[in-house]
């Protein structure tokens, strides 16, 4: 299957929902590590081991996250941190998915460059797509889905100079029972007719 543009989803946590995704044809999953790292890891390592295709994002919240999964050298292509708390340092291989606040502080646009032309990847508002473009040359940009009503409004979106577009998965309310309409809903919107 084939999408009009790149596609994320985050917060992965079943392996239904990482399989669905992978036959969608999304790019990449995203895992949160976030303070219960054997239990994420235990569960990144469950699901991954049964799907193929999209590429692994580990998705940290704060500089320890970040810090440990780097530690560990956990088999995924990318960590995704917020850029706030992106310590530089030597990466161990990762690429990133650097989320970019609406509006940066001088000291954050200077570490975002630091980082530009170097394979790595931005989740950026609309907004904050708009106050910062002339910052985000050399990265893929990835718009965030939910703040916006790009939804009704996708063919502008996909006009825009972006990479792809962030969208947030679903949790399994029940071990095997999961609900896919607001990914479907997105995806299917995606999906380039085979006419």
């Amino acid at each position: 299957m084939e999408l009009k543009t790149k596609v994320k989803v985050s917060n992965i946590t079943s392996l239904s929902e990482a399989r669905y995704c992978a036959g969608m044809g999304v790019d990449f999953l995203g895992f949160r590590f976030w303070n219960d790292y054997e239990t994420d890891l235990k569960r990144f390592t469950e699901i991954t081991s049964w799907v193929s295709g999209p590429k692994l994002v580990i998705e940290c919240l704060h500089e320890e996250d970040f810090t440990w999964v780097v530690s560990k050298k956990i088999a995924a292509d990318y960590i995704q941190i917020e850029l706030d708390y992106l310590t530089p340092g030597h990466l161990d291989g990762y690429k990133l998915f650097i989320l970019v606040p609406d509006v940066p502080t001088a000291e954050m646009i200077d570490k975002l460059v630091s980082y530009s032309n170097q394979g790595h990847c931005v989740l950026v508002t609309l907004e904050g797509f708009e106050n910062n473009k002339h910052y985000l040359n050399g990265f893929s940009v990835f718009m965030e889905e939910g703040r916006e009503d790009w939804q009704q409004n996708l063919d502008t979106l996909l006009n825009l100079p972006i990479d792809g577009i962030f969208v947030e998965g679903n949790e399994e309310t029940t071990p095997g029972i999961q609900n896919y309409d607001h990914l479907s809903e997105i995806l299917e919107k995606l999906t380039v007719n085979e006419d």
